[in-house]
């Protein structure tokens, strides 16, 4: 169906009936002339007007077709190839900027092609609303969007398909005329998304940039055995291979040390790396290749130690304590109960109550305002321990309660070995333990499992979150389990939780909590800082403690100085999570409709062809100056 482009025009067709006018109205006089025989006259008379009125009804044909023509020309007719050609095309465009797309391709990388490919093909009087992971922008027309679009770079922020269809259809329902929504990634596979039922929906199109094959390696975990002082350093391929890798580990701008790893058909390999003691700021572990780069890097950081305050508040022996908590690591402070320093309580991060009689209410007062600052404690009973008293202090730290003393001697043979306490204490579980025994002991009512018991299943230790309860009283006369090897590990391990340490790395996908030991003014924050990166994260405050959590910040990769003003209390080192190494792409077999998933420069030649207009006004220009020609030489040839 003819459409016209300016119809507004066809209104001039009226001034074709000037012409029919002027020929009709067109008056002539003529002049008597007296002839002696006008005979012949008549006869010649006759045939000269017959002709005359001929040649100006040619003329004016001719004239009006030639004027028709040229008016028609102006209105500019069409015929659409499609109904969409009749419609400015809408498009939704989301391209994946994520570090997937840093895979090579014929163009340098897979971003960077989708870049060009776009940028050449849009049409040009598309309204686009264009966006990626990490930016959106609304109503573009072809030479804003390509301006947007080349400035796109890489980010470490990921949006599932799924969702950023979802964002598309919702811009999709606000905006005018009907609109396409298409996705431009390489389509790495995500276990959750239903590929076929997005590809199903006729309004999304996905496009899909597909990179050259190579093989990616990455650096998938660190771990640092504190014992051996060993880095171990876990490594990852796409695939199995025979390539070498050299791995390089920094300290700064200083190598500290450098492997060749050979993969031997294998697609992991875990190599270690012997570090000298010393405190690392900003570590980073390197390996060259050329594949994906975002994970070529992993940040570390070891810092140094810092004594755990550990308070003995005791009415028995204490002394096994000073064998546990040595100088190097802890700082013991040890007080009677009728001498205690109830100051120090603040001040310390672990406390040991052993075998008090029974515990007062300031003590229980001061205790429970110490164990909500996220500090921790035990409790080893007196044997002539005022069971009532205890009872109101445990129940309200859900520690459960004690029933009265039992007398029966009873060994202890349950150990709980998947304890966070006793995980990483023996590399296999024990059969021939030289178990220890108590001849008297309070029976324990928890519903919390027991991390150690007796043979006839009663706990010994029970826990509620970072606060410990035995059931026996340590005294000589009573145990022997202080000179139990179980002693040392348990209580070791019991003040080295109770303080938030550090990993030497975190995830930026996660939500990580620190305990740092700062003492800042009322209105001072601490801050994360990376050269022109700053971030205040989350914190509260406890005493000589400040507890950051680092939920909902947009940290980049790399090690960040906790600090405030020139003081720097602590090195954090981030990662980004790894996921993306992963090089399985959708492949358009498995799908049920295939025809939505094509390449860029297959979707919008197939939409150049829908908006593909046949126009006419070029040809009416021709036919108008054709009209003209025929009139003039009427004019002067026709007789």
């Amino acid at each position: 169906m003819i459409q016209f482009k300016h119809p507004e025009y066809l209104y001039l067709l009226f001034l074709l009936l000037i012409p029919i006018l002027i020929h009709l109205f067109q008056l002539r006089k003529f002049t008597k002339v007296n002839f002696t025989n006008v005979a012949i006259l008549k006869i010649l008379e006759l045939q000269s007007r017959k002709s005359k009125n001929l040649k100006k009804y040619i003329i004016l044909t001719l004239r009006m077709l030639a004027l028709s023509a040229l008016i028609l020309a102006f209105t500019q007719p069409y015929i659409p190839a499609s109904k969409e050609a009749l419609n400015t095309p809408n498009y939704s465009i989301y391209l994946d900027n994520s570090f997937s797309m840093q895979m090579p391709s014929s163009k340098g990388n897979l971003l960077k092609q989708a870049q060009q490919e776009l940028a050449e093909i849009i049409p040009e009087d598309a309204n686009i609303h264009f966006f990626t992971n990490n930016a959106s922008f609304k109503d573009l027309n072809s030479n804003t969007f390509k301006n947007e679009l080349l400035k796109t770079t890489f980010s470490h922020q990921q949006l599932k398909l799924d969702n950023a269809i979802k964002k598309a259809e919702i811009d999709h329902n606000n905006a005018s005329g009907k609109q396409k929504i298409i996705a431009v990634s390489d389509f790495q596979l995500e276990d959750e998304v239903d590929y076929n039922s997005l590809i199903e929906k006729e309004h999304v199109s996905l496009l899909q940039i597909k990179p050259q094959p190579k093989i990616n390696f990455s650096i998938v975990n660190l771990k640092l055995n504190d014992e051996r002082n060993l880095l171990e350093i876990e490594l990852s391929a796409s695939e199995n291979n025979k390539e070498a890798l050299q791995v390089s580990v920094w300290n700064q701008e200083q190598l500290l040390a450098k492997q060749l790893v050979e993969f031997q058909n294998t697609a992991s390999q875990n190599i270690e790396i012997s570090l000298a003691k010393e405190q690392i700021n900003a570590g980073h572990v390197e390996i060259e290749d050329d594949a994906l780069q975002y994970d070529n890097r992993f940040y570390f950081s070891i810092n140094a130690a810092k004594k755990i305050n550990v308070l003995s508040i005791y009415e028995e022996d204490a002394s096994f304590l000073k064998r546990i908590f040595r100088n190097n690591e802890f700082k013991l402070n040890s007080y009677s109960i009728q001498n205690l320093d109830y100051s120090q309580i603040e001040k310390a991060n672990f406390i040991v109550l052993n075998g008090l009689k029974h515990i007062p209410q300031q003590l229980q007062k001061s205790l429970r305002e110490f164990s909500n600052k996220n500090q921790s404690f035990v409790v080893i009973p007196n044997e002539d321990a005022n069971v009532s008293n205890y009872n109101s202090f445990l129940t309200s730290f859900n520690l459960g309660s004690i029933s009265i003393k039992k007398t029966n001697q009873q060994k202890i043979t349950g150990i709980y070995f998947e304890h966070p306490l006793l995980k990483n204490v023996f590399t296999s579980t024990i059969s021939n333990f030289e178990y220890p025994l108590t001849r008297s002991h309070f029976s324990i009512q928890t519903k919390a499992k027991p991390i150690i018991s007796y043979a006839n299943q009663e706990a010994f230790l029970a826990s509620s979150g970072k606060n410990y309860l035995f059931a026996s009283s340590f005294s000589t006369e009573n145990s022997n389990f202080v000179n139990s090897p179980l002693i040392v590990p348990l209580l070791y391990n019991m003040a080295r939780e109770s303080v938030l340490k550090p990993s030497i790395y975190d995830f930026t996908n996660t939500k990580n909590s620190y305990q740092i030991n700062a003492s800042i003014g009322k209105d001072e924050v601490l801050k994360l800082v990376k050269q022109e990166d700053v971030f205040i994260p989350q914190q509260q405050k406890y005493n000589q403690n400040i507890k950051l959590t680092t939920a909902e910040l947009n940290l980049q990769a790399g090690t960040y100085q906790v600090k405030n003003k020139d003081s720097v209390y602590q090195y954090l080192s981030f990662n980004y999570p790894r996921t993306e190494s992963n090089l399985n792409y959708l492949n358009s077999n498995k799908l049920k409709q295939q025809s939505n998933l094509n390449s860029i420069s297959g979707f919008f030649e197939n939409e150049i062809a829908l908006q593909e207009v046949n126009h006419y006004w070029k040809i009416l220009v021709i036919f108008a100056l054709l009209f003209l020609i025929l009139e003039m030489l009427s004019l002067r040839y026709l007789k």
